[in-house]
Protein backbone atom coordinates (compact mmCIF):
# COMPACT_ATOMS: atom_id res chain seq x y z
CA UNK A 1 0.00 0.00 0.00
CA UNK A 2 1.58 3.55 -0.64
CA UNK A 3 1.25 5.95 1.76
CA UNK A 4 -1.88 8.25 2.59
CA UNK A 5 -1.63 11.89 2.63
CA UNK A 6 -2.62 13.45 5.69
CA UNK A 7 -1.44 13.63 10.01
CA UNK A 8 -2.82 14.19 13.21
CA UNK A 9 -3.64 16.87 15.55
CA UNK A 10 -3.91 16.56 19.08
CA UNK A 11 -6.34 18.79 20.71
CA UNK A 12 -5.66 19.86 24.31
CA UNK A 13 -8.36 21.93 26.57
CA UNK A 14 -11.77 20.73 24.94
CA UNK A 15 -13.94 18.60 25.77
CA UNK A 16 -15.37 16.35 22.70
CA UNK A 17 -18.44 17.87 22.15
CA UNK A 18 -16.14 21.23 20.95
CA UNK A 19 -14.00 18.80 19.24
CA UNK A 20 -16.84 17.51 16.64
CA UNK A 21 -18.35 21.00 16.22
CA UNK A 22 -14.94 22.54 15.07
CA UNK A 23 -14.27 19.26 12.74
CA UNK A 24 -18.25 19.49 11.30
CA UNK A 25 -17.28 23.48 10.51
CA UNK A 26 -13.63 22.38 8.59
CA UNK A 27 -15.27 19.67 6.87
CA UNK A 28 -15.40 16.77 5.71
CA UNK A 29 -11.62 15.99 5.40
CA UNK A 30 -11.03 15.99 9.04
CA UNK A 31 -12.65 13.31 11.68
CA UNK A 32 -11.91 12.31 14.98
CA UNK A 33 -9.59 9.65 15.54
CA UNK A 34 -8.88 9.23 19.05
CA UNK A 35 -11.08 10.04 22.58
CA UNK A 36 -7.84 9.86 24.69
CA UNK A 37 -9.65 11.51 27.41
CA UNK A 38 -11.59 14.56 28.76
CA UNK A 39 -9.78 17.08 27.11
CA UNK A 40 -7.43 15.23 24.95
CA UNK A 41 -8.53 14.13 21.27
CA UNK A 42 -7.15 13.67 18.11
CA UNK A 43 -8.21 14.88 14.97
CA UNK A 44 -7.00 13.11 11.55
CA UNK A 45 -7.00 14.34 8.23
CA UNK A 46 -5.51 16.69 5.49
CA UNK A 47 -2.86 19.02 5.96
CA UNK A 48 -5.05 22.09 5.10
CA UNK A 49 -7.93 20.65 7.57
CA UNK A 50 -5.27 20.17 10.17
CA UNK A 51 -4.09 23.43 10.26
CA UNK A 52 -7.61 25.02 10.95
CA UNK A 53 -8.28 22.49 13.19
CA UNK A 54 -5.04 24.06 15.26
CA UNK A 55 -6.12 27.44 14.64
CA UNK A 56 -10.20 27.16 16.04
CA UNK A 57 -8.65 25.12 18.95
CA UNK A 58 -6.72 27.94 20.21
CA UNK A 59 -9.78 30.36 19.58
CA UNK A 60 -12.20 28.25 21.48
CA UNK A 61 -9.38 28.15 24.54
CA UNK A 62 -7.40 24.84 23.43
CA UNK A 63 -4.50 23.84 21.48
CA UNK A 64 -3.92 22.18 18.49
CA UNK A 65 -0.52 20.19 18.44
CA UNK A 66 0.69 18.65 15.44
CA UNK A 67 1.71 14.71 15.95
CA UNK A 68 4.62 13.23 14.62
CA UNK A 69 2.94 10.67 12.28
CA UNK A 70 3.28 9.00 9.03
CA UNK A 71 -0.52 9.15 7.94
CA UNK A 72 -4.31 9.83 9.15
CA UNK A 73 -4.97 6.79 10.98
CA UNK A 74 -7.87 6.16 12.56
CA UNK A 75 -10.10 7.76 9.42
CA UNK A 76 -11.58 6.93 6.58
CA UNK A 77 -8.46 7.88 4.86
CA UNK A 78 -7.03 4.62 5.96
CA UNK A 79 -9.64 2.53 3.95
CA UNK A 80 -7.00 1.39 1.62
CA UNK A 81 -5.14 0.05 4.67
CA UNK A 82 -8.24 -1.80 6.16
CA UNK A 83 -9.18 -3.27 2.92
CA UNK A 84 -5.44 -4.80 2.64
CA UNK A 85 -5.62 -6.02 6.03
CA UNK A 86 -9.20 -7.81 5.54
CA UNK A 87 -8.37 -10.74 3.93
CA UNK A 88 -5.65 -11.63 6.15
CA UNK A 89 -7.90 -11.09 9.27
CA UNK A 90 -10.55 -13.36 7.25
CA UNK A 91 -8.14 -16.05 6.73
CA UNK A 92 -7.46 -16.13 10.98
CA UNK A 93 -9.89 -18.17 13.11
CA UNK A 94 -10.91 -16.48 16.11
CA UNK A 95 -12.92 -18.20 18.84
CA UNK A 96 -15.38 -16.40 21.78
CA UNK A 97 -13.80 -14.97 24.52
CA UNK A 98 -13.23 -16.64 27.87
CA UNK A 99 -12.18 -12.98 29.36
CA UNK A 100 -13.98 -9.96 29.01
CA UNK A 101 -12.62 -8.18 25.99
CA UNK A 102 -13.09 -4.43 25.73
CA UNK A 103 -12.61 -3.16 22.01
CA UNK A 104 -11.28 0.17 21.36
CA UNK A 105 -13.95 0.94 18.46
CA UNK A 106 -17.10 -0.23 19.80
CA UNK A 107 -15.95 0.67 23.57
CA UNK A 108 -18.38 -2.04 24.83
CA UNK A 109 -17.28 -5.36 25.96
CA UNK A 110 -17.59 -8.00 22.98
CA UNK A 111 -18.12 -11.31 23.00
CA UNK A 112 -18.80 -13.18 19.51
CA UNK A 113 -16.07 -13.94 17.90
CA UNK A 114 -17.51 -12.61 14.39
CA UNK A 115 -18.18 -9.32 16.11
CA UNK A 116 -14.43 -9.21 16.78
CA UNK A 117 -13.40 -10.43 13.58
CA UNK A 118 -15.28 -7.24 12.28
CA UNK A 119 -13.67 -4.56 14.66
CA UNK A 120 -10.75 -6.17 14.04
CA UNK A 121 -11.30 -4.95 10.66
CA UNK A 122 -12.67 -1.56 11.45
CA UNK A 123 -9.96 -0.61 13.94
CA UNK A 124 -7.76 0.87 11.42
CA UNK A 125 -10.36 3.30 10.05
CA UNK A 126 -12.66 3.81 13.20
CA UNK A 127 -11.80 6.21 16.20
CA UNK A 128 -10.04 4.66 19.23
CA UNK A 129 -12.76 5.50 22.01
CA UNK A 130 -10.18 5.13 25.13
CA UNK A 131 -11.99 7.25 27.49
CA UNK A 132 -15.00 4.49 26.85
CA UNK A 133 -12.43 1.89 27.13
CA UNK A 134 -11.55 3.10 30.93
CA UNK A 135 -15.12 3.31 32.13
CA UNK A 136 -16.09 0.23 30.28
CA UNK A 137 -13.36 -1.47 32.81
CA UNK A 138 -14.15 0.70 35.47
CA UNK A 139 -17.62 -0.52 35.64
CA UNK A 140 -16.93 -4.44 35.40
CA UNK A 141 -14.72 -3.75 38.57
CA UNK A 142 -11.19 -3.58 37.45
CA UNK A 143 -9.06 -1.79 40.30
CA UNK A 144 -5.47 -2.22 38.65
CA UNK A 145 -4.09 -2.40 35.21
CA UNK A 146 -0.67 -2.58 33.60
CA UNK A 147 0.85 -0.98 30.22
CA UNK A 148 2.32 -3.56 28.94
CA UNK A 149 4.72 -2.70 26.30
CA UNK A 150 7.32 0.01 26.72
CA UNK A 151 6.57 3.56 27.51
CA UNK A 152 3.84 4.65 30.02
CA UNK A 153 1.21 6.62 27.31
CA UNK A 154 -1.78 4.54 28.30
CA UNK A 155 -0.93 5.11 31.68
CA UNK A 156 -0.71 8.43 31.77
CA UNK A 157 -3.70 8.90 29.70
CA UNK A 158 -6.04 6.66 31.94
CA UNK A 159 -5.09 8.30 34.55
CA UNK A 160 -7.16 11.48 33.47
CA UNK A 161 -9.63 9.47 32.64
CA UNK A 162 -10.93 8.02 36.43
CA UNK A 163 -9.06 7.68 39.86
CA UNK A 164 -10.72 4.41 40.46
CA UNK A 165 -8.12 2.60 38.90
CA UNK A 166 -4.77 2.01 39.48
CA UNK A 167 -2.50 2.58 36.50
CA UNK A 168 0.93 1.53 36.66
CA UNK A 169 3.47 0.66 33.72
CA UNK A 170 5.04 -3.15 33.21
CA UNK A 171 8.11 -1.40 34.92
CA UNK A 172 6.11 0.30 37.65
CA UNK A 173 4.62 -3.49 38.32
CA UNK A 174 7.75 -5.05 37.98
CA UNK A 175 9.01 -3.20 40.98
CA UNK A 176 6.46 -3.92 43.07
CA UNK A 177 3.60 -1.91 42.32
CA UNK A 178 1.17 -3.97 42.93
Amino acid sequence: MKGVEGGMVAVVGLDIERVKEICAEVGSDVTIANHNGPTQIVVAGSKEGLSEIATLAVREGGRGIPLRVSGPFHSPAMRPAEEELAPVIERTRFSNPKIPVVSGVSGRIERDADGLKDLMKRQITSCVRWVDVIHRIEEIGVTHAIEIGSGDVLTRLSKRVTENIEFLTYEEAQNGGI
